[in-house]
C-alpha cells in the first residue's frame, strides 16, 4: 500500500480544485490532518484514476522506491493490454511484446538501463512508423508500449502509465475500469 500526505501533494503543486474534491471528502484538510498517511487506494475511490496515478509522485518517502517500481509495472501492464492491437505496418518487425518485457525486467532490477533504451528506440521508430502508415487501430498500442519502454527514469516510467490512462479517458469505460483494477491490485488494501 502506498500513501501521500496533504503536505506531499501541497509541495508537489497538485491542483487545487482536485486537492480540495479530496480534502472535503475527508472533512477537511485540519480534521483529517496535513501530515495523516492518506491510502492512494483512497484517492482512486474519491477522485478517480488520474488523480491516483498523480499521487505515485508524491508518496511517503520511504515508499518512493516502491512507487516506482508499481508505476513502471503498470505501464508495462497498461501497454500489455492494448499490445494487441497492434498491426504492424509494411517493413516493421517490432513487436510490442518484446519491449513491454524488457521494460518490466528492467522494473525487477533483472535488465540494464543500456537495454532499456535500446528497446524504447526500436518501439518509437515502430510508433512514428506507425503514424506515418496512420494505421489508427493500432496507434494506441504503439505508443503506450513506446512510453513504457523509454520510462528510464522514475518520472517518465509516471507519464508512461499516466498517457496509458489517459488513452483511454474519451469513452472506453470497459478500459478505464480494467486500469483502475490493475492500481488496486498493485496497491493492495490498507
Amino acid at each position: 500500500m502506498l500513501h501521500t500526505t496533504f503536505a506531499l501533494a501541497e509541495e508537489a503543486d497538485v491542483c487545487s480544485g482536485r486537492y480540495d474534491k479530496f480534502a472535503e471528502a475527508v472533512g477537511g484538510v485540519k480534521e483529517y490532518g496535513k501530515d495523516t498517511p492518506i491510502p492512494l487506494t483512497r484517492i482512486l475511490e474519491v477522485n478517480g484514476i488520474r488523480d491516483a496515478l498523480w499521487c505515485f509522485r508524491c508518496v511517503l518517502p520511504e515508499e518512493r522506491q516502491e512507487a516506482d517500481r508499481m508505476v513502471r509495472l503498470l505501464a508495462c501492464d497498461f501497454a500489455e493490454h492494448v499490445a494487441p492491437n497492434w498491426i504492424a505496418p509494411p517493413g516493421v518487425v517490432w513487436k510490442p511484446a518484446d519491449t513491454i518485457e524488457v521494460s518490466r525486467r528492467f522494473a525487477l532490477g533483472k535488465a540494464t538501463k543500456a537495454e532499456l533504451l535500446a528497446a524504447g528506440r526500436a518501439a518509437w521508430r515502430a510508433a512514428r512508423a506507425e503514424s506515418s502508415a496512420r494505421a489508427e487501430s493500432s496507434g494506441r498500442a504503439a505508443w503506450s508500449t513506446a512510453s513504457a519502454a523509454r520510462a528510464e527514469s522514475s518520472g517518465s516510467a509516471w507519464w508512461a502509465a499516466w498517457h496509458g490512462a489517459e488513452s483511454a479517458r474519451s469513452g472506453e469505460s470497459a478500459e478505464r475500469q480494467w486500469q483502475e483494477e490493475q492500481i488496486k491490485r498493485y496497491l493492495g488494501s490498507d
